[in-house]
């Protein structure tokens, strides 16, 4: 493999890894030439997801030139319902993530300049505790960093690990500095305008004082909060139900996993609600807000400014009785994304080419 394809996928070897199933293009490599009937055994051979796909990246690297393409094509081979499961992986791999030699340069930032002045401020422990809730790190990288034998080796480590994991990463990681009183290093790291990515986006209200977890609320939460299951959840019930107090719940807790998320409720409850919701979120992502009347073309806009902003997103669509009024590029599958739909109907028919939702019915 070209050089400049072996520094790709070592650069964002770990979102690689956490991402891809190998299952899903196993068989694609192989009709292709590039993997043997022993490489997919080896590939089997491996106890997890993420280790499957390390061993399947660690056999590409050692391939020949046209293997990374032949790993791109078989990327994009993957569809769900009319989409590219992997679209954000190809255009990161092709080379048009716009944010890429910005990550770099950031990185370079740290470690070039103030590592050292930063491990010597930063608590390790409580920043590894909260990256590892953010799903930033993984409980074995953690696990790593803690074997360090002193908090300065400690987070030497952890910046270095972070380093490898582009923007949501930096966005936390000044987050992490900010949380322990560091502000004049996060000043200092963002120097621009990377301070106003730091702050979520939400217009979700926080749930009563009193508000209990019940059954119907786990539910909802798991069915969010498991990765096999699809990016669109429908939840139905009847009015005054507790839907409402179930998803300002939801809400908080995701933006408690992920403090740098959009987070926005738009009213489903007809055409002209809907849009005027769409537009005020574009207008809190400082994007620009089209005057467009068609539905289409108003969720490409809030797409690339989603996609533009980088981090998770949790889109609440509330009262919804038409599930026509939303389109395929609204709740098409994103990395760390999901679409919580609440309806009176016991069936909403989505239109075509949408990606399969996740109904949880007659909650509570």
């Amino acid at each position: 493999m070209e050089k400049t394809h072996n520094e790709k996928l070592r650069k964002h070897h770990r979102r690689l890894k956490c991402t891809i199933r190998a299952h899903h293009i196993t068989g694609s490599l192989k009709e292709k030439g590039v993997l043997t009937d022993d490489d997919v055994d080896k590939i089997y051979d491996e106890a997890t997801d993420e280790k499957r796909t390390e061993r399947l990246l660690f056999i590409l690297a050692r391939r020949s030139s046209s293997a990374f393409e032949a790993f791109i094509q078989s990327l994009k081979e993957v569809q769900r319902q009319g989409t590219c499961l992997y679209e954000d992986i190809v255009r990161l791999l092709e080379g048009a993530d716009p944010d890429q030699g910005t990550d770099e340069d950031k990185w370079t930032h740290v470690q070039s300049q103030i590592k050292g002045y930063i491990a010597k401020r930063l608590d390790p422990n409580k920043a590894c505790d909260d990256l590892t809730k953010s799903h930033i790190l993984t409980e074995e990288e953690s696990n790593i960093i803690q074997e360090e034998k002193t908090p300065f080796e400690k987070a030497k480590s952890l910046l270095c690990v972070l380093s490898t994991k582009g923007q949501s990463a930096f966005l936390a990681l000044c987050r992490v500095l900010h949380a322990q009183g560091l502000e004049d290093i996060v000043s200092f790291l963002n120097q621009a305008s990377v301070g106003d990515t730091l702050k979520p986006v939400t217009n979700v209200p926080e749930p009563v004082e009193h508000f209990v977890k019940t059954n119907d609320a786990t539910k909802v939460e798991q069915a969010l909060g498991t990765s096999n299951n699809p990016s669109n959840i429908v939840v139905s019930g009847i009015p005054k139900s507790g839907k409402t107090q179930i998803t300002r719940w939801i809400a908080k807790q995701f933006l408690h996993h992920h403090p740098t998320a959009v987070v926005w409720a738009l009213d489903g409850q007809n055409r002209q609600t809907l849009l005027a919701s769409k537009r005020k979120l574009l207008e809190a992502l400082n994007a620009e807000v089209t005057d467009e009347e068609d539905v289409t073309k108003v969720d490409e806009c809030l797409d690339q400014a989603l996609q533009n902003r980088g981090t998770p997103v949790l889109l609440i669509v509330d009262d919804l009785e038409d599930g026509t009024l939303l389109t395929p590029t609204l709740l098409r599958e994103r990395i760390q994304s999901r679409v919580l739909i609440l309806t009176r109907q016991e069936e909403l028919q989505l239109p075509d080419e949408t990606p399969w939702p996740c109904n949880l019915q007659g909650l509570p």
